[in-house]
Protein backbone atom coordinates (compact mmCIF):
# COMPACT_ATOMS: atom_id res chain seq x y z
CA UNK A 1 0.00 0.00 0.00
CA UNK A 2 0.74 3.67 -0.28
CA UNK A 3 3.04 4.70 2.47
CA UNK A 4 1.34 8.26 2.93
CA UNK A 5 -1.68 6.32 2.99
CA UNK A 6 -1.06 4.00 5.46
CA UNK A 7 0.45 6.76 7.69
CA UNK A 8 -2.58 8.87 7.64
CA UNK A 9 -5.05 5.47 8.44
CA UNK A 10 -2.37 4.79 11.16
CA UNK A 11 -2.89 8.25 12.54
CA UNK A 12 -6.76 8.19 12.19
CA UNK A 13 -7.77 4.92 13.16
CA UNK A 14 -4.47 3.81 16.12
CA UNK A 15 -6.22 1.13 17.10
CA UNK A 16 -7.04 -0.68 13.60
CA UNK A 17 -3.92 -1.88 12.56
CA UNK A 18 -3.71 -4.07 16.07
CA UNK A 19 -7.08 -5.42 15.80
CA UNK A 20 -6.61 -6.59 11.58
CA UNK A 21 -3.53 -8.05 12.58
CA UNK A 22 -5.16 -9.80 15.14
CA UNK A 23 -8.28 -11.30 12.11
CA UNK A 24 -5.06 -12.13 9.88
CA UNK A 25 -3.84 -14.30 12.78
CA UNK A 26 -7.03 -15.91 13.58
CA UNK A 27 -7.53 -16.39 9.81
CA UNK A 28 -4.60 -18.10 8.66
CA UNK A 29 -4.50 -20.37 12.30
CA UNK A 30 -7.89 -21.66 11.23
CA UNK A 31 -7.05 -22.46 7.41
CA UNK A 32 -3.46 -23.67 8.93
CA UNK A 33 -1.68 -21.59 6.68
CA UNK A 34 1.81 -20.21 7.80
CA UNK A 35 1.70 -16.47 7.90
CA UNK A 36 4.56 -15.16 5.63
CA UNK A 37 6.18 -12.82 7.40
CA UNK A 38 6.36 -9.07 6.71
CA UNK A 39 9.82 -7.27 5.82
CA UNK A 40 9.51 -4.34 8.20
CA UNK A 41 12.32 -2.72 9.49
CA UNK A 42 12.65 -2.57 13.58
CA UNK A 43 10.67 0.24 15.31
CA UNK A 44 13.82 2.24 16.34
CA UNK A 45 15.21 2.22 12.67
CA UNK A 46 11.38 3.78 11.35
CA UNK A 47 11.89 6.65 14.05
CA UNK A 48 15.15 7.46 13.18
CA UNK A 49 14.80 7.66 9.73
CA UNK A 50 11.48 10.30 10.46
CA UNK A 51 13.22 12.29 12.34
CA UNK A 52 16.33 12.56 9.91
CA UNK A 53 14.03 13.99 7.37
CA UNK A 54 14.51 18.05 7.26
CA UNK A 55 11.15 20.01 7.09
CA UNK A 56 12.72 22.20 4.66
CA UNK A 57 13.12 21.92 0.31
CA UNK A 58 16.01 19.67 -0.87
CA UNK A 59 19.22 21.04 -1.54
CA UNK A 60 18.30 19.26 -5.42
CA UNK A 61 15.37 21.69 -5.80
CA UNK A 62 17.30 24.74 -4.98
CA UNK A 63 18.56 27.26 -7.81
CA UNK A 64 21.21 30.00 -7.70
CA UNK A 65 20.63 33.01 -10.42
CA UNK A 66 21.58 36.38 -10.16
CA UNK A 67 19.22 39.50 -10.77
CA UNK A 68 20.42 42.74 -12.50
CA UNK A 69 18.78 45.57 -13.91
CA UNK A 70 18.69 45.62 -17.71
CA UNK A 71 21.62 48.06 -18.99
CA UNK A 72 22.71 48.88 -22.06
CA UNK A 73 22.85 51.44 -24.94
CA UNK A 74 19.33 50.52 -26.52
CA UNK A 75 17.38 50.91 -23.23
CA UNK A 76 15.79 54.09 -22.50
CA UNK A 77 17.07 55.68 -19.32
CA UNK A 78 13.42 55.74 -17.78
CA UNK A 79 12.57 51.93 -18.10
CA UNK A 80 15.80 51.06 -16.29
CA UNK A 81 15.41 50.19 -12.50
CA UNK A 82 17.78 50.48 -9.25
CA UNK A 83 20.00 47.83 -8.10
CA UNK A 84 19.22 45.08 -5.57
CA UNK A 85 21.58 45.21 -2.41
CA UNK A 86 22.30 41.27 -3.00
CA UNK A 87 22.09 40.53 -6.76
CA UNK A 88 22.90 36.82 -5.86
CA UNK A 89 20.32 34.55 -5.36
CA UNK A 90 19.89 30.76 -4.36
CA UNK A 91 15.57 30.34 -3.70
CA UNK A 92 13.77 26.84 -4.54
CA UNK A 93 13.50 25.99 -8.31
CA UNK A 94 10.05 26.38 -8.68
CA UNK A 95 9.62 29.73 -7.53
CA UNK A 96 7.19 31.46 -10.32
CA UNK A 97 8.51 34.64 -11.75
CA UNK A 98 5.10 36.70 -10.52
CA UNK A 99 6.60 35.91 -6.90
CA UNK A 100 10.16 37.16 -7.81
CA UNK A 101 8.49 40.42 -9.65
CA UNK A 102 6.55 40.85 -6.11
CA UNK A 103 9.99 40.57 -4.01
CA UNK A 104 11.35 43.21 -6.59
CA UNK A 105 8.83 45.75 -6.24
CA UNK A 106 8.93 45.34 -2.48
CA UNK A 107 12.95 45.82 -2.82
CA UNK A 108 12.69 48.37 -4.80
CA UNK A 109 9.96 50.20 -3.41
CA UNK A 110 7.31 50.19 -6.24
CA UNK A 111 4.01 50.39 -5.65
CA UNK A 112 2.70 47.36 -8.20
CA UNK A 113 4.69 44.56 -9.07
CA UNK A 114 2.81 44.53 -12.54
CA UNK A 115 5.21 47.47 -13.15
CA UNK A 116 8.28 45.55 -13.58
CA UNK A 117 8.98 43.19 -16.21
CA UNK A 118 11.72 40.21 -15.57
CA UNK A 119 14.25 39.32 -18.96
CA UNK A 120 16.22 36.28 -19.65
CA UNK A 121 18.89 36.85 -22.33
CA UNK A 122 17.10 40.03 -23.09
CA UNK A 123 13.56 37.83 -23.81
CA UNK A 124 10.45 38.68 -21.45
CA UNK A 125 10.00 36.12 -19.82
CA UNK A 126 5.64 35.63 -18.47
CA UNK A 127 5.18 35.61 -14.71
CA UNK A 128 3.62 31.89 -14.91
CA UNK A 129 6.92 30.35 -15.58
CA UNK A 130 9.10 28.79 -12.75
CA UNK A 131 12.38 29.58 -12.54
CA UNK A 132 13.58 25.72 -13.15
CA UNK A 133 11.62 25.99 -16.65
CA UNK A 134 13.64 28.90 -17.71
CA UNK A 135 16.71 27.64 -16.81
CA UNK A 136 15.87 24.29 -19.01
CA UNK A 137 14.29 26.24 -21.87
CA UNK A 138 15.68 29.96 -22.26
CA UNK A 139 19.22 29.55 -20.41
CA UNK A 140 20.65 26.27 -20.96
CA UNK A 141 24.12 26.71 -19.81
CA UNK A 142 25.61 24.89 -16.91
CA UNK A 143 26.42 28.37 -15.61
CA UNK A 144 24.94 30.48 -12.96
CA UNK A 145 21.64 31.95 -14.56
CA UNK A 146 21.68 35.63 -15.40
CA UNK A 147 18.08 37.39 -15.42
CA UNK A 148 17.58 41.33 -15.92
CA UNK A 149 14.59 43.29 -15.06
CA UNK A 150 13.39 46.72 -15.86
CA UNK A 151 10.42 49.07 -15.49
CA UNK A 152 7.32 47.53 -17.81
CA UNK A 153 6.86 49.93 -20.62
CA UNK A 154 2.87 50.44 -20.82
CA UNK A 155 0.91 51.64 -23.29
CA UNK A 156 -2.05 54.01 -22.40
Amino acid sequence: PDPAMKELAEKLLPDYSAQEEEEERLYYKKLGIKRKQIDTPPENQQKRSKISRSPGPSPGHMIRFELYPQRGPDVPLFLILGELKTPCMNTQSLLKIMYLRKYLAKMLKISKPEEIEILCKGTVVGPEYSLEFIRRTRWKENSKMILEYRRHLVAS
